[in-house]
Formats: structure tokens, sequence, C-alpha cells
């Protein structure tokens, strides 16, 4: 038999033990877990519905990209899909995730706005301009 002293640091070990191995389940846990990298891209709409959005990348017009919408994606500057129309511009935060791409966000362009803004922007009267 052991003593009171042995069994004490038996019991000591073995909560050790139990510690060490909830520590590495928790991190291991943790790892596999974690969502992947979130991307972009800038596309315009082919296909929409409440369930997934589809773009053909601007920068690759041969690419077409389809993201499914849940209840965590975030409508940046609209309220549903009902107010996305094929052919507009959009900016999609997506994330790869059991072999799909899931739409984080969604933020509408509105080209014509966009040039207006700039053209503003760039104007200097002409007082401004001589000095």
């Amino acid at each position: 038999m052991l003593s009171i002293k042995g069994e004490k640091m038996v019991k000591k070990v073995i909560v050790l033990l139990f510690g060490i191995i909830a520590v590495l389940g928790l991190c291991l846990t943790s790892s596999a877990q974690e969502t992947a990298e979130t991307e972009f891209v800038l596309g315009a709409v082919s296909e929409v519905s409440d369930l997934s959005i589809t773009i053909i990348d601007l920068d690759d017009e041969e690419a077409e990209m389809m993201f499914m919408i849940n209840g965590d994606t975030i409508f940046e500057n609209f309220e549903s899909t009902d107010e996305i129309e094929v052919g507009e511009n959009v900016y999609v935060d997506y994330v790869f995730e059991n072999e799909e791409n899931v739409a984080v966000s969604i933020f509408k362009i509105n080209i014509e706005d966009n040039e207006e803004e700039n053209a503003e922007d760039l104007f200097v009267p002409e007082e401004d301009a001589d000095g």
C-alpha cells in the first residue's frame, strides 16, 4: 500500500495528466475549428436568390463564382437579396467552408454614384487651382 504522501502524490499526478490532456484537446479542437481566411472578390451579379449569389469575377470574366448566403451573412448597404439585381456590381467577402464559398458580407457598388463622388473629389475651384 501507498502511504498518505504517496496517495496524495498519485492524485496530483493524475490531476496534472488530466489537465494536460484537457489543454491538448482544447488546442486541437480550436485549431480544427478555426475559420478559413477571409477572401474577397468584386464581380457582376449573374444570379441571386435568398440562399446564394453568383457573380462573374471582374478580374477574370470567365470565372463565375457562387457564394452561399446564410443567417450570418451581412448585407452592408442594403437589407435583403431582393434588392440585388442581375448585372449589378458587388463586393463579396467570403470564406471557404465545408467545400463551399460562404458569403461573410456583401456590398453593392453603384458605379454611377462612385463616378460622381470621384468627380467631386477631383473638382478644384479656379481660385484654389492658381494658388
